[in-house]
């Protein structure tokens, strides 16, 4: 059974166990951005649309409930960092300080975390 994460103005976001007819966003996204990740989990928005990278970004921030999934964020940050650079999200504020040396609680902490 599908699972609300967010409700926008004019879409939603959710994730399954099983596929859906609904786009694929979130971690389920990075594969197409060169991250390959082992997931157990489906992450979809609806309505069914063409996404920005900016939109999978942060449906990815949305979704990140513990320190592996904002390390996926991390990571996909670093690997796009031209086209997120104007991206907006609260939790922007701690990625940018774990970049630059920062200890955030429930951050990955160092840059051989993130290679």
């Amino acid at each position: 059974m599908p699972l609300l994460i967010r409700s926008y103005e004019n879409s939603v976001l959710f994730r399954s166990l099983k596929p859906q007819d609904a786009t694929l966003t979130s971690f389920s996204a990075y594969n197409e951005y060169g991250i390959k990740l082992g997931l157990r989990d489906y992450y979809y928005t609806l309505p069914k649309r063409e996404l920005s990278i900016q939109e999978i970004f942060i449906h990815s921030l949305d979704c990140a409930e513990d320190y592996r999934q904002r390390l996926f964020c991390v990571l996909f940050y670093l690997r796009n960092r031209v086209e997120l650079k104007d991206a907006w999200h609260p939790m922007m504020k701690s990625i940018r300080a774990v970049l630059r040396g920062g200890h955030i609680k429930g951050y990955p902490t160092s840059t051989s975390e993130l290679k």
